[in-house]
């Protein structure tokens, strides 16, 4: 749902090239939609859409679900999993290889 509504937001600034407000607005939601982590998040920028850039693109916005607003995690991780594995990421070679040796 939310690769939808950011193709009709993108589809409405296209087509307002020539007004300033709606492509500054779009530009604004596309990058809301990518930090939001609740619907009420999006809600007041649904509405602004709805109005000035894109009626689909903006009705989509705010039937976005909660869980496409998640962070994308692996299948058959769990969010301990993914938090365990960034904190080797600062990590040196030798470090790492010395970790999985002591395992």
């Amino acid at each position: 749902m939310k690769s939808v509504a950011k193709v009709f937001l993108i589809i409405g600034m296209v087509c307002t090239f020539y007004l300033v407000f709606p492509i500054v607005l779009g530009i604004i939601v596309l990058g809301k939609l990518e930090t939001a982590r609740t619907r009420k998040d999006l809600t007041k920028w649904g509405v602004l859409s709805i109005i000035f850039v894109s009626m689909v693109g903006g009705i989509l916005v705010l039937c976005i679900q909660d869980k496409d607003l998640q962070p994308n995690i692996k299948a058959g991780t769990t969010v301990q999993d993914e938090n365990d594995s960034n904190k080797y990421e600062s990590l040196s070679y030798d470090e790492l290889s010395q970790i999985s040796r002591d395992d």
